[in-house]
């Protein structure tokens, strides 16, 4: 049962649900714990203080009396020593209700034990009795109801054994008796219900709480959710080097055309949770889907000396996850991946509607790469490349004319090295890089492919995969600003 619709029985005040029953006793026990011992060392010191009227009212039973007290103050001793253990609040019921037993028990008893109108003196001890399993709030509702109702009966036994009471003296006793029982069972029913629903309450707005954080941190990476929760404020921070990915499905339109509403949502929920499994598995930060593109970051909020490293995993990793799905689902399974590297800016905006976004050149960067790339490729700026070409294999595709920086060397990504050195030709194609190497030229320079340096160039590409270029690739690739 959700907290929001949880609710108190009218009469056991218990909880709808065992589960805040039971949050609630453990609390109860921490929480009554102080007051129970200051109650108990309160009986016990009036128990035994009031012996001194023993000898003063009823001289003649004094003795007997004593032993009455001394039974009494030792049990109480006993559950007050009882108290520090640590499974007193099992037994926390038991041993009250016990304890107010006794205490009433022992003034029966001392009532039993005097007569000629000595026992008037004594019967008060039983409303202090009553009052006080009621005002100290010791046991549940319906136990001290019952413990304090067993009182009033063990006093009404005791009349019948001893005999001998007038009646208006025990219709007078009884009046007194149920209304300090009334007025006890109303202050502790009060109170205990007061008690619970400010601890539902408490419960509730706790939940409250852990939701807001739950979402807080699905919406937000987790050390700017914190962040937040501390100083809340604008949050803006640039970071020096970060690897962006673009992935985008291939066809998605036409296939979102066929499928019914429900089931797009559904399988794109599917499909977006996975690779935000994938993401979580290389330490990869989701920034946010638009439509049929799936956009993330590495290297933030905290800083990743291995961003490239992650983002390339990552990557790779997509495509095996795509290559396994069926191409007769609902949603397409060929992807076009981009990545780009470089400082960016990252923070929060809105105000009603929290979004964690990021702005800089390597996501417009990535964007282009996945918007002219290949199905089933992962599309790298030089920049990247760079970064990994001692540890992964890349093809250089040549020079694109990218919207807004012109002519642009790129490469694809194509998996981890295997052997130091050793490279191989574009996945899936089996065409040489040194074709793409051609077109480059042309593209770059702006020559006819007939162009002697052409096959020198294009030979370069092919043989090294970039290594060892001539002056005028090198150029081209290293400093894509000048293209």
């Amino acid at each position: 049962m959700c907290l929001r619709e949880e609710r108190l029985r009218p009469f056991t005040l218990r909880f709808g649900t065992e589960a805040t029953e039971r949050a609630w006793r453990r609390y109860d026990d921490q929480a009554s714990l102080g007051r129970i011992r200051l109650t108990l060392g309160l009986a016990l010191a009036l128990y035994a203080v009031f012996a001194w009227l023993d000898l003063a009212i009823a001289p003649e039973v004094a003795r007997q009396i004593g032993w009455i007290r001394v039974a009494v103050c030792t049990w109480i001793t006993s559950v007050l020593v009882a108290t520090r253990r640590p499974g007193f609040g099992r037994w926390r019921s038991a041993l009250l209700a016990l304890t107010i037993l006794a205490t009433g028990g022992g003034i029966i008893g001392m009532l039993a034990l005097t007569s000629g109108g000595v026992e008037a003196l004594y019967y008060v001890g039983l409303i202090l009795v009553l009052m006080a399993t009621h005002a100290f709030r010791w046991l549940p509702f319906p136990l001290a109801l019952a413990t304090s109702l067993a009182v009033v009966v063990g006093y009404d036994v005791q009349l019948v054994i001893q005999g001998g009471v007038e009646p208006p003296v025990i219709l007078n006793n009884h009046f007194f008796f149920l209304s300090a029982l009334l007025l006890g069972s109303v202050a502790s029913y009060s109170s205990e219900r007061s008690a619970r629903m400010s601890f539902l309450h408490a419960l509730r707005a706790e939940d409250e709480r852990a939701r807001n954080e739950a979402l807080l941190r699905n919406i937000l990476p987790e050390p700017v959710a914190e962040r937040l929760k501390q100083q809340p404020g604008p949050v803006a921070e640039r970071f020096e080097e970060v690897s962006v990915l673009f992935l985008d499905l291939v066809g998605f339109s036409a296939h979102s055309a066929a499928v019914a509403p429900e089931t797009l949502v559904a399988e794109l929920n599917t499909l977006f949770s996975e690779l935000d499994e994938i993401a979580r598995a290389h330490g990869v930060e989701k920034i946010k889907t638009m439509g049929d593109a799936y956009l993330a970051v590495a290297g933030l909020p905290v800083a990743q000396p291995d961003h490239a490293q992650r983002m390339a995993a990552m990557a790779l990793a997509c495509l095996d996850h795509f290559a396994r799905r069926s191409p007769d689902g609902p949603l397409p399974n060929q992807v076009r991946i981009g990545i780009a590297c470089g400082p960016a800016v990252a923070g929060v905006i809105g105000r009603s509607k929290l979004t964690y976004d990021l702005w800089g050149e390597p996501v417009t960067m990535a964007s282009r790469m996945q918007v002219h790339g290949m199905s089933g490729r992962i599309q790298v700026t030089d920049a990247f490349r760079r970064l990994l070409e001692h540890a992964y294999e890349f093809e250089y595709r040549g020079a694109i004319d990218v919207k807004g920086r012109g002519p642009t060397a790129t490469w694809w990504l194509v998996g981890r090295r295997t052997q130091p050195g050793r490279r191989r030709s574009r996945v899936g194609s089996g065409q040489p890089a040194r074709e793409d190497a051609l077109a480059g030229f042309a593209l770059v320079t702006g020559s006819p492919l007939e162009e002697p340096g052409a096959a020198a160039w294009a030979g370069d590409i092919g043989s090294t995969g970039g290594e060892g270029t001539s002056p005028a690739l090198r150029g081209a690739v290293s400093c894509p600003a000048r293209l």
